[in-house]
């Protein structure tokens, strides 16, 4: 059982339908309940939980500016300053622009040692690969099924 003070990052393309809606980022129904069950349990357990999520928005233009919320259940959600922008070359720009955030942000705001919880996807994979091996982070790796495989093993 963790301290009162025991912290831990969660980063996951995580987004709440109710919270930034005029941003349209993007939402996967599916990560955002395992993201709730999986935070609940650590909130429970002690944890203080800051899920850092580099979602981006799916809107034509603006540009949204970074900014952190309180969600149901103790936990905070850090969400990275993202534009609108349509067409292929617009949507790797925002995919850089996030990845690049979420570098900094684990290079500068966390110690060294410290435990990360990352949900997968490959987007988080050279972010938090060159994080964990400036910062000597303790990377936990939340993988489960890759779907596409399954369905052609059948």
């Amino acid at each position: 059982m963790p301290t009162a003070k025991s912290k831990i990052k969660y980063i996951a393309f995580y987004n709440d339908k109710e919270l930034a809606k005029d941003e349209s980022r993007s939402i996967n129904l599916a990560v955002t309940n395992k993201v709730n069950y999986v935070c609940s349990v650590l909130t429970r357990n002690g944890y203080d939980v800051e899920i850092v999520s580099p979602c981006w928005s799916e809107s034509k233009s603006g540009f949204y500016k970074g900014k952190v919320y309180d969600i149901p259940g103790g936990a905070r959600l850090r969400m990275f300053a993202s534009f609108g922008g349509m067409g292929r070359a617009a949507k790797k720009a925002k995919q850089l622009f996030a990845a690049l955030q979420l570098l900094l942000y684990l290079l500068l705001r966390t110690k060294k040692h410290e435990k990360v919880l990352v949900y997968h996807s490959l987007a988080l994979m050279i972010p938090v690969g060159i994080a964990r091996a400036v910062k000597k982070l303790k990377v936990v790796l939340e993988v489960e099924e890759i779907y596409t495989t399954v369905w052609k093993n059948k």
